[in-house]
């Protein structure tokens, strides 16, 4: 399922026309534009075109249902609506998580900003281990960090290849 959605999002990064491209991650708040516990009908209204929609019948778990992880707490979705190498994922029509699978953005911690391109420590040094659960699986890795930011680092080489935002658990 992991590299289903991977395919979709690379594919949509290639062949979308999509102007939905999230410059700064603000975890637990949104994606750029993309606000986290925002309607996804607000959304659509600026970003009408070049997007793909997943719907699920029943609720599924972003981390425990497509990358088979079993984190304390998950992020439970039943829509998603892909854009060029973002994925917005809704709940009851609410936006509940966003990951994008692109390096130019920012992560913005404790009023800084740092580009995804810097090495995956630096980063957690900045998001601290309070809070901090880490995922190995097949040797790749995920970061998930309780303020509401996922990490991902295929090949556990240090290099984040995927980062996302949710609203942070309670």
């Amino acid at each position: 399922m992991r590299i289903k959605i991977l395919c979709i999002l690379v594919l949509a990064c290639v062949c979308a026309e999509a102007a939905l491209r999230p410059a700064v991650l603000t975890p637990g708040v949104s994606a750029g534009p993309i606000v986290l516990g925002g309607r996804i009908d607000q959304m659509l209204k600026q970003y009408p075109d070049s997007y793909e929609r997943v719907r699920h019948s029943e609720p599924k778990k972003v981390f425990g249902d497509i990358f088979q992880i079993s984190p304390k707490q998950d992020i439970l979705f039943d829509e998603i609506y892909y854009y060029a190498g973002t994925a917005v994922f809704c709940r009851e029509k609410l936006i509940v998580a966003v990951l994008i699978t692109y390096k130019t953005a920012l992560l913005s911690i404790n009023g800084s900003s740092l580009s995804l391109s810097r090495s995956i420590d630096y980063i957690l040094i900045l998001l601290g281990n309070k809070g901090l659960s880490v995922f190995k699986e097949n040797g790749n890795t995920l970061y998930l960090h309780d303020t509401g930011t996922a990490l991902f680092d295929d090949k556990s080489d240090g290099v984040i290849d995927m980062a996302g935002v949710f609203l942070p658990y309670k």
